[in-house]
């Protein structure tokens, strides 16, 4: 059975999912005029990409996680029954993810003026940066392991076995 500190965890994970999709549609509409501007407009390329991915990918994941936050997923009697959902919502995180790792590395490659020193260095940290990603997104978050119950946040709930 659930706690009521259980509960109270969910919610505040709800609307934290809630406020964090909020600011990036506020983000978004103040940022609208420059990225049809600088972005849209002109040639594209691996830059580009990048951007588009780390831009807008972010709006699929948080509606999709807002989403599994509003909707009760407690006690389904089958994983299968979320989980096509949930890997869609990772896959958006991800994306999202790879593009802003790109977008740092590449601002920072321009910056060092090319140097393949930088990119021997830079290039293994990213791709660790993009592991951690990815089991860090992965990963259940459990809560509430009471009677052989056991409670997740954002992931597909099921009863322990």
């Amino acid at each position: 059975m659930a706690t009521v500190a259980d509960a109270l965890a969910l919610q505040i994970v709800k609307y934290t999912n809630l406020a964090a999709a909020g600011l990036l549609v506020f983000d978004y509409c103040i940022t609208l005029g420059d990225e049809i501007r600088w972005i849209l407009r002109r040639s594209w390329g691996v830059p580009a990409v990048m951007f588009i991915l780390s831009r807008y990918a972010p709006f699929i994941g948080a509606i999709m996680t807002a989403y599994s936050g509003v909707k009760s997923q407690l006690f389904y009697t089958e994983v299968t029954q979320c989980t096509t959902f949930n890997d869609v919502s990772n896959a958006a995180h991800f994306m999202s993810a790879i593009g802003s790792e790109g977008l740092m590395l590449l601002r920072t490659y321009i910056f060092w003026g090319g140097s393949r020193k930088f990119l021997a260095v830079m290039l293994p940290f990213s791709l660790v940066a993009i592991i951690l990603v990815v089991v860090l997104d992965t990963a259940p978050i459990l809560f509430g392991t009471q009677k052989g119950e056991v409670f997740v946040i954002a992931r597909c709930c099921r009863r322990a076995s």
